[in-house]
């Protein structure tokens, strides 16, 4: 498992910032830590089948106290609370908004890694952030507008934290010397104490816990003889119960009176949905049920406890948050963009209010006039013989400044595609809107006709799997025009390539897919062109596994079209040979370097 960590480091750091095309990034870690789960689980079934025969099936879950060296932490009555503020993350962005989704702001995050999970102090006053970096992970203790981050942990597989009423302490997951732990730690660090821990290494593995709103028991997933199913137990590490035995059951999170638990439970490989029960475990109720459309994860309640949020994301991506009744029912989008981690601010019913979060200064914020009538921000910019063969030129990718002067978020805002010929700073001619999601930058200019002049790649979704699309500049007496490249007729759509439509050419993968593009000298039957694979390693996690790819070749024609001139599908052994496989992009992917 450890070459598969190293891969998917390796993979994100290859595809350049965060963000999710489909979705990928998200769920690739999820796909990545559900599968070393569940790995660990096919390790231990002979143990369990021992452990089962005997001291008459003592609880499948082994656990190891540590007994507190401080005071116990102490029950905390619930009080009424309301909805205040919206706290997400977003790639390596945290972003605050109001209880609607509106006034969305950037505040800046703790570390160095992609923002994950996310959670407001019972006071509004800080937040604690799950970083995902390189080598491992580590969770943060900030104040709320990102000032005096405080780190208080490093481990591999740091989980979603949550706060103890007293606003002092948190609870949190991590991995450690192969074996998951629960983790009751004071906020500045200090006091970290394990509660709860695997039987054996490599054995059964916690994925989050999360206290109870009076801090007197905390809640967890944790893997078992048959899959995931949620436990309770006290603060102290004692009376853990289990409370589900579906096998698919995970991301538990309370009801502010303490009265019900909502979780995720996963009915098929590709198919999950939101379930409530009560806190002892009965009277199980669906809330969703969208089969394959949506993947529904992390529900969490409102603060008020009228409501639930969830995020539901399409099948292999992230997605929006979405907020429903208790019931199920009426669901809609509360926050549109697709996130990582989310957490909803409560704030005192009795009319007290939880520390202000500070606006960002405008002034603060880096703003660029390309001529275009209109000031940008997340300027990108990249040169390339786009116009003439003989004089270089500057294409930028960029977003229209917020009325208010914030940059918004790409998949929010308005962006656009522009090209200064004369490279004097000023744009000649420009293309727009056009969509992104999460990343909206210049990748590369590869001459993929091979005629003198390039094309420009331009990223338009980000993640450890990145989404590419290409435009083509055509010159003109007056000025040059930029216009998006697409499919010519019958197209590729086995390969997700429909004629008329402009192409996504993915880039990146995990530990088992990889999405692949070769440019420019491909030998094809009609000259050079561009390369497309997606492929899959299968079986996984196996030294037997082989790369089922898929392959689609495209030439860029006269009429300004890419048409499909060679269709396959093919197999190679998965190796650990460091240039990897045969359709490996390579280090100066059209004309992007990659490399170190």
């Amino acid at each position: 498992m450890a070459r598969l960590d190293e891969r998917l480091h390796v993979e994100l750091e290859r595809a350049a910032r965060p963000g999710d095309p489909s979705g990928v990034y998200e769920r690739l870690i999820r796909r990545h830590e559900r599968r070393l789960v569940m790995h660990r689980l096919r390790v231990a079934a002979l143990v369990v089948a021992v452990v089962a025969g005997t001291a008459g099936g003592v609880l499948a879950l082994s656990r190891v106290l540590v007994p507190s060296t401080g005071e116990p932490l102490r029950p905390i009555a619930p009080r009424p609370l309301s909805n205040g503020d919206l706290a997400y993350t977003h790639g390596q962005r945290i972003v605050v908004s109001a209880a609607d989704g509106s006034d969305a702001r950037s505040i800046p995050a703790p570390g160095p890694g992609l923002a994950w999970h996310i959670a407001w102090s019972p006071d509004g006053s800080r937040l604690a952030v799950a970083l995902f970096g390189d080598p491992g992970r580590s969770l943060w203790v900030m104040d709320a507008d990102g000032s005096d981050p405080v780190r208080i942990a490093d481990a591999e597989n740091v989980g979603r934290p949550s706060w103890h009423p007293d606003g002092e302490h948190l609870t949190y997951s991590a991995e450690a010397d192969g074996r998951t732990q629960i983790h009751v730690a004071a906020a500045d660090g200090s006091e970290d104490e394990v509660v709860y821990s695997e039987g054996a290494p490599g054995t059964y593995a916690v994925f989050s816990s999360t206290f109870s709103p009076d801090g007197s028991q905390i809640v967890f997933d944790a893997g078992t003889d048959s899959g995931y199913d949620i436990f309770v137990m006290d603060a102290d590490g004692s009376k853990v119960h289990r409370l589900t035995r579906s096998g698919t059951d995970y991301n538990p999170s309370w009801s502010p009176d303490g009265s019900e638990i909502v979780f995720t439970r996963q009915e098929a490989a590709s198919e999950s949905d939101i379930f409530v029960m009560d806190a002892d475990g009965s009277n199980v109720r669906r809330l969703t049920d969208d089969g394959s459309a949506f993947t529904n994860l992390d529900p969490q309640f409102s603060p008020d406890g009228r409501l639930v949020t969830y995020e539901a994301a399409r099948q292999g991506g992230t997605g929006p948050v979405k907020v429903m009744q208790l019931d199920g029912s009426e669901p809609t989008v509360l926050v549109a963009t697709h996130v990582l981690g989310f957490s909803w601010r409560s704030v005192p019913s009795d009319g007290s209010s939880a520390t202000p979060v500070p606006s960002p200064d405008p002034s603060d914020m880096q703003a660029d006039d390309l001529g275009l009538g209109f000031l940008v921000c997340n300027v990108s910019s990249i040169a390339g013989r786009f116009a003439t063969s003989d004089a270089k030129s500057s294409a930028y990718v960029a977003t229209k400044m917020s009325d208010t002067g914030g940059c918004p978020q790409p998949e929010e805002a308005f962006n656009v595609v522009a090209l200064d010929v004369d490279r004097d700073g000023l744009a000649d001619t420009s293309y727009g809107p056009i969509e992104c999601m999460l990343e909206c930058r210049a990748f590369s200019a590869p001459d993929i006709a091979r005629d003198g002049t390039d094309e420009l790649l331009v990223v338009q979704s980000g993640g450890s799997v990145v989404g590419l699309r290409l435009y083509d500049v055509t010159p003109s007496e007056t000025a040059p025009s930029i216009d998006p490249v697409t499919v010519a007729e019958p197209g590729d759509p086995d390969g997700g390539f429909e004629p008329g439509e402009q192409p996504t050419l993915f880039l990146g993968g995990d530990g088992f897919g990889l999405d692949a593009l070769q440019c420019g000298d491909v030998t094809t039957p009609d000259g050079p062109g561009i390369v497309a694979t997606s492929a899959e390693s299968l079986p996984h996690d196996s030294p037997d596994a082989e790369w089922h790819a898929h392959q689609t070749t495209f030439v860029l024609g006269d009429d300004g079209l890419l048409h499909v001139v060679d269709v396959g599908d093919f197999t190679e052994p998965v190796t650990d040979d460091p240039n990897g496989p045969s359709f490996l992009s390579g280090e100066t992917l059209c004309g992007s370097n990659l490399g170190p």
